[in-house]
């Protein structure tokens, strides 16, 4: 059966320009394509309770209330009846948030049947206390969570099944835990992203684990970046094997990083990249931008020889790389 004549690795990026809805309608064209695109038009699939309630409701402890879900999951949940075609399911998105099934859902029993699974992505309607009632996630290497409740508590704790989780991505939780708390989890934590969330004394970042290399804090419409803890962060990363730091402010007013740039730097001796995106100013760094006119248009600034991409010339949308 012929297949298209490129690599795996070249076929990824070219279908990121191409959203779901055009693999599907290529995939009609003829069986061959089909057949080469399954893999990729499966690798990420989008599930909401209507559909979950359906598929796997012998896993609902409790049953909800059925929901219909739409085209587009309609479509998918045909794909992935078929046990033959689970294999090629690589991430699964659940996306609302539902407060009961989340308590009564067995999401380790789900995350078994689907062999290649490695990401798991879910909005959820309370803190991720439920998730440490969920066991069988040893595949999930990279999990994704965002809270439509505020008040939200996320502790690291709850996330003692994921045993191979290198990769944790949250939004909108006050995370809240100690060392303790964290003292014998399977897993260690490389990378993380916090978007709009918020944390009180005496809980520190470094609470998620010495081996963070990369760390992204997004804040839009969120006031707690200006907060005094968020300053105590930056006099006191405590992160040592730190590579690659993003700090983006997305609000209407302006973070100000007073102290010398070069302290902040001293602090985290491995960082190599520094992202300060948004509103964000620092007198050291405004002043070299100003002046140095073969910086700025290569949109680089050296310091300690950390390259630091600075607000006044970076996109605040982009990440670091």
């Amino acid at each position: 059966m012929q297949t298209l004549p490129f690599p795996h690795e070249i076929l990824l990026l070219v279908f990121q320009h191409l959203t779901k809805r055009d693999l599907l309608n290529l995939s009609v064209c003829s069986s061959e394509l089909r057949y080469t695109l399954k893999p990729y038009i499966l690798r990420e699939v989008k599930f909401d309770w209507g559909f979950i309630l359906r598929e796997f409701n012998h896993l609902l402890i409790k049953r909800g209330q059925k929901r219909d879900c739409d085209g587009e999951l309609l479509q998918v949940s045909r794909d992935c009846e078929a046990l033959s075609l689970r294999q090629f399911v690589e991430k699964i998105f659940v996306t609302q948030g539902n407060l009961q099934n989340e308590w009564n859902f067995n999401f380790g029993a789900m995350v078994s049947q689907f062999a290649n699974l490695t990401e798991l992505k879910l909005t959820i309607e309370s803190s991720s206390s439920f998730l440490k009632y969920n066991d069988s996630l040893q595949s999930i290497k990279k999990l994704e969570l965002s809270t439509i409740a505020e008040g939200s508590i996320f502790n690291l704790n709850h996330c003692q099944h994921f045993t191979k989780l290198t990769t944790l991505k949250i939004n909108g939780f006050c995370v809240d835990f100690d060392p303790e708390d964290t003292r014998d989890l399977p897993f260690v934590i490389k990378d993380l992203e916090l978007i709009n969330c918020s944390w009180s004394y005496p809980f520190q970042l470094s609470h998620f684990g010495h081996a963070i290399t990369t760390l992204q804090l997004t804040y839009i419409n969120h006031q707690f970046i200006l907060s005094e803890r968020f300053r105590e962060f930056l006099h006191n990363p405590s992160l040592p094997n730190l590579q690659y730091l993003t700090i983006s402010n997305q609000n209407v007013l302006t973070l100000h990083i007073t102290y010398r740039i070069m302290k902040f730097l001293k602090n985290i001796p491995n960082l190599q990249r520094l992202y300060l995106l948004g509103k964000i100013t620092n007198e050291t760094i405004d002043n070299f931008t100003v002046h140095d006119l073969e910086n700025k248009v290569r949109y680089v600034l050296n310091v300690n020889n950390v390259k630091i991409f600075y607000s006044s010339f970076v996109d605040a949308s982009r990440s670091i790389v």
